[in-house]
């Protein structure tokens, strides 16, 4: 049988107090997956397994085939890119931000980018609509233009699978849309594989084609959003009553919050 794309086997992963233990997971290339769960659920900490930020305590992580430990770091970069939640806003122009995506690509006594490197980083700047803003510091732009510039820069890496750890948080509606949107281009037409950590339910089940529900530490269910985004689940993992519904143009779920007040007032007209 072919292996799947991306595969989690048996991994734990965590923290003094927290841990992670027996994640099995794994993507299909072309896929786009959301990691959800209530706050301190465990989905960060998977991320942060994933991308070895902290140490694997079991188990082993598969791309393409082949045990990610046994991937060289270059290698590691050329196949797999990060965009973490915060960008790293330095005195540094958007143009040198995003070339440093380049620097897995460069040989060992290469200090200056190519006009190969300058040019797909411009590519990738075009394709995220940051290159207008090639010229100013990255602390010039807002929220949303930063998280472009960070996935412009995670693109000239050229990777197959991309990581994003919830990639719309701290933007409004619009910038969390125009995100979401640019990053379903990339996996529909680039045939990029996404793997994002998500808040919002609802933007979730809009974009995602599977959805991986954490709670307390383990993998509670996993599967379609018609499959995990159910009233009786969400209610069971987040503690909360809620409606669900279907979207009238995507049939995707929609999730509606019920408030203490409506609660009392559906009792007393009952």
């Amino acid at each position: 049988m072919k292996p799947s794309f991306f595969h989690i086997e048996n991994f734990s992963c965590g923290y003094p107090g927290f841990k992670l233990s027996g994640i099995n997971l794994s993507l299909e290339k072309g896929s786009f997956s959301g990691i959800i769960g209530p706050n301190g659920s465990g989905k960060t900490t998977l991320f942060r397994g994933i991308t070895s930020s902290i140490a694997t305590l079991e188990g082993r992580i598969f791309l393409k085939g082949k045990d990610l430990q046994l991937f060289s770091l270059k290698e590691r970069a050329r196949k797999m890119a990060i965009v973490t939640q915060f960008t790293d806003t330095d005195q540094i122009s958007v143009e040198d931000y995003v070339l440093m995506g380049r620097m897995p690509y460069h040989h060992r006594f290469q200090f200056f980018e190519s006009k190969n490197d300058v040019e797909k980083a411009h590519k990738y700047m075009q394709l995220t609509d940051v290159f207008k803003h090639k010229d100013k510091l990255m602390t010039e732009l807002s929220g949303g233009e930063q998280q472009r510039a960070a996935i412009a820069r995670a693109l000239t890496q050229e990777p197959e699978l991309l990581l994003l750890d919830e990639p719309t948080s701290h933007l409004d509606i619009t910038h969390q849309v125009r995100i979401l949107d640019l990053l379903h281009r990339l996996n529909q037409e680039m045939g990029l594989t996404v793997l994002m950590v998500i808040h919002d339910l609802n933007l979730a089940s809009e974009y995602c084609d599977q959805l991986v529900l954490f709670n307390e530490g383990r993998l509670f269910t996993q599967g379609t959003p018609e499959e995990v985004l159910t009233f009786d689940t969400i209610e069971k993992v987040y503690k909360t009553p809620v409606i669900t519904r279907t979207n009238p143009y995507s049939n995707k779920p929609v999730i509606f919050l019920v408030s203490e007040k409506m609660m009392k007032q559906g009792g007393e007209n009952r």
